[in-house]
């Protein structure tokens, strides 16, 4: 990673999408590493991942298209924890996973965009098929 902070990391993520330059935030992202959410079965919260098949993360809807939430520091990781915090089976924590930019990228669903930072104030969308 390079280094830049987790706080610059997002700025200038967030900085690259006002400028709608997707080609620059994707840069941005694959240097960097991210913060992702393990989704959590409500009906069996038990269950540990399935090793071979990894794990699913947590989508976001934003307009008509499904996303893949990304944070890119621990204050908006929290933040976003504490946001959703309800929708956790009570007595489970939301497992958490740090996740190369790269990874993350590769790994994107054709179909999904990119949520950073949901309900921060670097929050900002890619969708489906913006980030090279």
């Amino acid at each position: 990673m390079s280094e830049m902070s987790d706080d610059d990391l997002g700025a200038q993520i967030a900085a690259a999408a006002d400028n709608d330059d997707a080609a620059v935030a994707a840069s941005i992202i694959r240097a960097g590493d991210f913060i992702v959410f393990q989704q959590i079965d409500p009906e069996n919260p038990d269950l540990e991942p399935d090793s071979e098949a990894g794990f699913s993360v947590i989508l976001a809807q934003v307009d008509e298209d499904t996303a893949v939430v990304c944070l890119s520091n621990k204050e908006s990781a929290q933040l976003f924890a504490d946001e959703i915090a309800d929708e956790i089976p009570e007595g489970h924590d939301l497992p958490a996973v740090l996740l190369a930019g790269e990874i993350l990228l590769d790994g994107l669903p054709e179909d999904c965009g990119l949520l950073l930072n949901p309900g921060s104030d670097l929050e900002c969308y890619f969708p489906p098929g913006v980030l090279p």
